[in-house]
C-alpha cells in the first residue's frame, strides 16, 4: 500500500467497511523514503487520536481505541538497510487501543501528522529528517555472537583483535569486514 494511491490492500475494503461504525482498525503499518527524509506511517479506517510517548531511541504512538486488523500487520518493519534514524517500527495491541512503536538509531526530531486518503482510509504519518547512518563492522566476540562496532570509533581504531585465546577471552576474535554479509537481512530481535 502506498499512500495518496487509491488502492486498497487485501482484505481491507470489509475493514474499512466494518470501520465506520466501529472503532479505528489501523490496517497496514508502512515505511518508505521521501524527498528530503523518511516516513513511518499505517493506515487506518477512521481517525483516531494519536498520542506519543518518547524514550531516547524509541517513540510510541498510541492510537486510542484502536484495534489491529490482521495479525500480519504487526510484523516489524526492519530499516537498518536505509539511509534513516529508524531501525525499526512495529505495532502491538495494548489495553485501550494500538501502539505504533519506532526505535531509532540516534536522538532525532520528528513530526506525525493525520491526513485522510483515497478509499475512505485516514493515514498517520511520522517524518524523520535526513540521516546518514556511520559506518560500522560486525565484530565475532569469542562467545559466538556478533556486535555491530562504528568505524573510527576508539573500539576499532585502537584496539588490537587477538587472534589467540586470551586469558579473558576464551577464544579468537574474528573480523568480518563492512558489507560483508550486506546481502543477508538483519536478524529479528
Amino acid at each position: 500500500m502506498t499512500p495518496g494511491v487509491a488502492s486498497l490492500a487485501p482484505g481491507l475494503r470489509r475493514l474499512a467497511r466494518q470501520g465506520r461504525t466501529q472503532a479505528p482498525v489501523v490496517a497496514w503499518p508502512g515505511f518508505q523514503m521521501v524527498p528530503g527524509g523518511s516516513r513511518v506511517f499505517v493506515a487506518m479506517t477512521r481517525p483516531g487520536v494519536v498520542t506519543e510517548t518518547r524514550t531516547p531511541l524509541t517513540r510510541v504512538f498510541h492510537i486510542a481505541g484502536g484495534r489491529v486488523g490482521l495479525s500480519n500487520n504487526r510484523r516489524p518493519l526492519i530499516t537498518e538497510a536505509f539511509d534513516t534514524p529508524v531501525t525499526r517500527a512495529f505495532l502491538r495491541s495494548v489495553r485501550g487501543g494500538v501502539d505504533l512503536v519506532v526505535q531509532v538509531r540516534a536522538e532525532v526530531d520528528h513530526r506525525m501528522s493525520q491526513e485522510p486518503g483515497p478509499q475512505g482510509l485516514q493515514f498517520v504519518y511520522i517524518d524523520f529528517p535526513p540521516f546518514q547512518a556511520p559506518e560500522t563492522m560486525r565484530l565475532r566476540l569469542p562467545s559466538g555472537a556478533m556486535q555491530q562496532v562504528e568505524i573510527g570509533s576508539p573500539v576499532t581504531t585502537n584496539a588490537v583483535v587477538p587472534r589467540e585465546p586470551g586469558p579473558r577471552l576464551g577464544g579468537p576474535a574474528v573480523v568480518v569486514q563492512p558489507g560483508a554479509d550486506a546481502e543477508r537481512p538483519p536478524g529479528m530481535r
